[in-house]
């Protein structure tokens, strides 16, 4: 072919000719009866294909006196018959390029199949080729996993020895990772070593997809910006420590599926589920067009069942592996569910708890009337807890409508029931901001297996599932009880003193009274003693008052903590469920000498049947000129914050109460635990089971 003449402006090839002898074809190397042979209706659908994903085929050429070869790109319009036309991908030389080399074929890649095609060429212009098809074609060569192009914008920070190079991810499989990379000076590409790892980071905006070590496979050698294969060095990744109680897997039928938009293509993926729990999932995919790799973060991911209930959640992979399936082999994947909104929490829970035991609800909507029912016959509201609460019947009535039938995200429950009848109950309510307290156990049968256990097992699992997921507030557990209430005092009580470790675990004791308001006449304090709200410093001095014998569980699950002693982020919570809540904390000083931390919870009358939610809470620090006179004064100041007439209050430590005459009614135990040793009392009730 003759190129030494050539119009300037928009076409290579003599005299716009129409059809010009074509070009020198290199013959395929492989046997035809080898390959797959590609018809050109089936081509011309595949080309099609191409133009509609605004795709592009590879057109090879070899130069023309030097035999070295360069591809270029170029993109597929609207295919009917014979001809195809194709526009050039602009690069720098472009003119030079294809006056200097010859055509030897054209490439057709879906990232898994690459279909060779040597077709006769009619028409080369700078912007466009035109060509005839063939009425045969072959498919050259088939990648076992698919490579997938990469959407623009997720871009790459390749760190080695404390060194940052940045680009963008070109095309990716489950195995390996193609990015570009270039150079800001003073850096130069001496400085990556091939033969060492590197860390990659790929994300989009600040939102981070990808973090992990990765081995280089292979790369360009350009001066400016080098294109570089990278593997990921981990097919499995640690999320959390490891657990000895996993949450329990569940294999549901119908199964769920997974839909997600894949963060490096934005298109849809619909995936089977093998099995769920409550914090993690594992899937399925054919290993040629698997998409997943460990370590990636799919942050839209949807499980959506049978019965078209969906939740959305923050997930990421964890593992990948290989497994066969009659002689096919398939990627498994490990996703764990790192986030989720704590109604979808309930959704989930719901469906898997009653996969393995029907008879168990997690946050169903319940049947008032039986539940009250079931707390009288089972002796949970017993004579003197009824008469205390009495006048306020309706009140608590229209609470646990709310609690009950809404599903504030505030509260939770877990019940038993067979045929409509309530046998057990379990709840609880979030009383600070990362702390859960644990309430209203109650079984109407007393064996020990009994629905009653049922339920705290199922409480303990729910735990175990949701306790690491930021929304779910979940880090401490704490519970009231009597010192003489033996079921508590086994399980809790126990579980304690066989952890002892004060990090894990503690229960310490509080003295229970509760006096009826002086509204007669306003109450002054002397000059001496002053109620002021607390300084963090008051609270530091709180925290190492009770710090050699609680060590900071108290300090923690209470909110004494500095960023959290002053947030009303929960009485806000509260408040847009429709529920009251008040915090306050002060410091009680006489002469200037603080004496004690006061912590002042108003609630909901009823939210809590025993009281404790809306009481006051007093620890004291320094026992020395503070009395029950002016201990009195100080109760007698804090009143104006409830509405009953009937004030309840506990004080730490015991001994003060006693030493200082201060009638009491009962002691309470107060267990606070710390969830990351789910497994370890888990593993107690169990024990005690068998």
């Amino acid at each position: 072919m003759n190129y030494s003449k050539f119009h300037s402006r928009d076409y290579i090839l003599p005299e716009e000719s129409e059809n010009p002898s074509s070009p020198e074809i290199t013959p395929s190397q492989d046997s035809p009866d080898n390959r797959t042979r590609i018809k050109k209706k089936n081509l011309i659908n595949k080309l099609n294909y191409v133009h509609f994903n605004d795709g592009t085929i590879l057109v090879k050429l070899k130069h023309k006196k030097y035999d070295n070869e360069i591809t270029l790109e170029a993109k597929p319009q609207p295919c009917l018959k014979n001809l195809l036309r194709c526009h050039w991908v602009p690069i720098p030389g472009l003119l030079q390029k294809l006056r200097s080399y010859a055509i030897q074929y054209f490439l057709i890649s879906d990232g898994l199949k690459l279909i060779r095609m040597e077709a006769k060429v009619l028409k080369i212009r700078l912007h466009e080729i035109i060509i005839e098809l063939p009425d045969i074609c072959y498919e050259q060569s088939s990648r076992k996993i698919r490579r997938h192009v990469c959407k623009k914008g997720i871009n790459v920070e390749l760190i080695q020895n404390g060194v940052v190079f940045y680009g963008e991810l070109i095309d990716f499989s489950s195995q390996a990772l193609k990015v570009e990379v270039y150079i800001k000076p003073p850096q130069t590409f001496q400085w990556i070593q091939p033969d060492s790892t590197v860390h990659v980071i790929l994300k989009e905006n600040d939102r981070i997809y990808f973090s992990g070590e990765s081995s280089i496979v292979r790369h360009t050698h350009e001066q400016q910006k080098r294109s570089y294969v990278l593997e990921p060095s981990k097919n499995r990744i640690t999320r959390y420590r490891g657990k000895e109680f996993r949450s329990l897997r569940h294999v549901l039928n119908p199964s769920p599926t997974i839909i997600f938009f894949h963060p490096f293509t934005n298109k849809v993926l619909t995936l089977p589920v093998l099995n769920i729990s409550g914090c993690g999932i594992s899937v399925e995919e054919d290993s040629e067009n698997s998409i997943l790799f460990s370590g990636l973060v799919l942050s839209n991911m949807e499980i959506e069942f049978a019965n078209k209930c969906s939740i959305k959640c923050l997930a990421q992979v964890i593992y990948v592996e290989k497994v066969n399936d009659h002689d096919k082999e398939n990627i498994k994947s490990g996703i764990s569910i790192l986030n989720m909104d704590i109604h979808d929490q309930m959704k989930i829970a719901g469906i898997l708890h009653r996969s393995s035991n029907k008879n168990t609800y997690v946050c169903n909507r319940v049947d008032i009337d039986s539940l009250w029912k079931f707390f009288f016959d089972s002796g949970f509201i017993y004579p003197k807890k009824y008469i205390e609460f009495h006048d306020n019947k309706q009140k608590f009535i229209e609470t646990y409508k709310k609690l009950y039938i809404e599903n504030p995200a505030i509260a939770r429950h877990i019940i038993y029931q067979d045929k409509g009848i309530i046998y057990g109950h379990v709840s609880m309510l979030r009383l600070f901001t990362n702390t859960w307290l644990f309430h209203h156990h109650a079984s109407s049968l007393s064996t020990f297996n009994g629905p009653g256990v049922t339920v705290l097992r199922h409480l303990a699992q729910y735990t175990n599932d949701f306790y690491l997921q930021h929304s779910s507030h979940m880090n401490y557990v704490v519970l009231y009880y009597r010192t003489n209430n033996r079921f508590p005092n086994r399980i809790f009580g126990g579980f304690a003193k066989e952890l002892d470790d004060v990090n894990g675990c503690i229960v310490f004791q509080m003295t229970y009274l509760s006096f009826t308001k002086n509204l007669n006449k306003k109450i002054e304090l002397p000059s001496s003693i002053s109620i002021d709200p607390a300084k963090f410093e008051d609270l530091l001095e709180l925290k190492n008052s009770i710090g050699k014998e609680y060590g900071d569980l108290i300090f923690a699950a209470y909110d004494f903590e500095q960023e959290l002693y002053n947030n009303d982020e929960l009485c806000t919570e509260y408040e847009r469920v429709g529920f009251e809540r008040q915090k306050h904390v002060f410091s009680v000083k006489i002469y200037g000498k603080l004496k004690a931390i006061v912590l002042v919870l108003v609630s909901e009358i009823g939210i809590n049947l025993t009281g404790l939610t809306n009481s006051i809470h007093v620890f004291i620090i320094d026992h020395q000129d503070f009395s029950k006179k002016p201990f009195l004064l100080v109760l007698y100041q804090l009143q104006k914050y409830y509405q009953e007439n009937n004030v309840r209050v506990l004080i730490y430590p015991t001994s003060y109460a006693i030493e200082n005459n201060i009638p009491s009614y009962k002691t309470y135990n107060i267990w606070v635990f710390n969830t990351l040793y789910t497994d370890k009392f888990i593993s107690f009730v169990k024990k005690l089971a068998h």
